[in-house]
């Protein structure tokens, strides 16, 4: 049997879900066209590029998706260690990732947006540092096990909202309020990455550091107001 997250911890999925918005936003504009969370997006990206697409580089994308599944492995790799110790996993490994999006906003400091081919190293630096937190999100968010919310890829979303009937979800067949409780939950993580995208870009106007910053603090919203964790047991579901 496995535990059902806390209604404050889907919320705060959705926050991390709207702050992956914004990361990808800087990450496309200022970055060099490269996505920092969505990794499915940078492998077509890498495969354009190796193609000779003059307005995508082979470095910067390189860089974010190595950076990634770093970050991946490094969080699941601590949060089993975590568990094993009976420590709050959740909490250490968002309180890192807040950390780490601090230090890519004090970075991006006056930064501009550039070209792939005139990326200078603070801006690798950037893509680096996002990417791995969003390696490690997407390690924590799996743990949590939400189905619809990975807090990176709305696909899984899309499909659930879409493809199944409106009286009831994939997980709760004939609970028609069950259902449409699970519809909204998947209808809002689609609007939390177009809001997030939405604000990135609107902060660019200000500075890369602006956007960054109200990136980190999303996590660390989530890491001050979390509830603790999980509300009841209920059946194993897949991410």
């Amino acid at each position: 049997m496995a535990e059902v997250p806390s209604s404050r911890r889907v919320a705060g999925l959705l926050v991390l879900t709207f702050s992956s918005g914004m990361v990808d936003a800087v990450g496309f504009i200022a970055l060099g066209h490269v996505f920092c969370a969505l990794a499915t997006g940078n492998v077509l990206f890498l495969g354009l590029a190796v193609a000779g697409e003059p307005q995508l580089g082979v470095s910067n994308t390189v860089a974010a998706l190595g950076s990634f599944v770093v970050g991946l492995a490094a969080g699941h790799h601590a949060i089993v260690r975590l568990l094993a110790r009976g420590r709050d996993w959740f909490r250490i490994t968002i309180g890192a990732e807040t950390v780490v999006l601090a230090a890519a906003a004090a970075a991006g400091w006056g930064l501009t947006a550039r070209p792939p081919g005139e990326l200078g190293l603070r801006h690798y630096g950037v893509v680096v540092m996002l990417a791995l937190a969003m390696g490690a999100r997407t390690a924590t968010t799996h743990r949590v096990g939400v189905p619809g919310l990975s807090t990176i890829l709305i696909t899984t979303s899309l499909a659930l909202l879409f493809g199944t009937p409106p009286g009831g979800s994939g997980e709760v067949r004939g609970d028609a309020r069950a259902g449409r409780t699970h519809r909204r939950r998947y209808l809002t993580a689609v609007l939390s990455i177009f809001c997030g995208a939405v604000a990135g870009t609107l902060l660019l106007r200000l500075g890369v550091t602006a956007a960054l910053v109200v990136a980190a603090g999303c996590a660390a919203a989530v890491l001050f107001v979390d509830g603790g964790g999980r509300a009841r047991a209920g059946p194993a579901r897949p991410v």
